[in-house]
């Protein structure tokens, strides 16, 4: 294996990573919300760890992406950022019902748009 393969392959790695770190962090984010939904506790350090899992590819990925992956990256790691936030407030949130339609909106649109990090366009080739 030469060293642009080798290159290109942790180039793959990293977009694997960053793809599998964001969806593990939308997942807590989104199981948070409907637990806090049904009255149930929320346990804070499985969304945490998620969030931490995802800034630590993050940090990786800007060394290493080109441009225009790591704009997209960006973007997600502020969409995600924008979704952590609206959980966080679920279970002190003045007006319960805003926070979740908040919350289910974020899900539907911007949280799922957003995860495109290892879509066919961003992947190296």
């Amino acid at each position: 294996m030469d060293r642009h393969d080798r290159a290109q392959e942790a180039r793959r790695d990293l977009y694997a990573r960053l793809n599998t770190t964001a969806r593990a962090y939308r997942v807590a984010a989104r199981d948070a919300v409907h637990a806090a939904e049904r009255g149930e506790s929320v346990e804070p350090a499985v969304l945490d760890a998620a969030k931490e899992a995802w800034a630590e590819q993050y940090s990786l990925a800007q060394m290493a992406l080109p441009k225009d992956v790591h704009q997209i990256a960006s973007t997600l790691n502020r969409a995600l950022g924008v979704g952590y936030s609206v959980v966080k407030q679920l279970p002190s949130g003045p007006d319960q019902a805003e926070a979740y339609d908040r919350a289910k909106e974020w899900f539907s649109g911007a949280s799922e748009g957003a995860l495109s990090v290892c879509s066919p366009d961003t992947r190296p080739r």
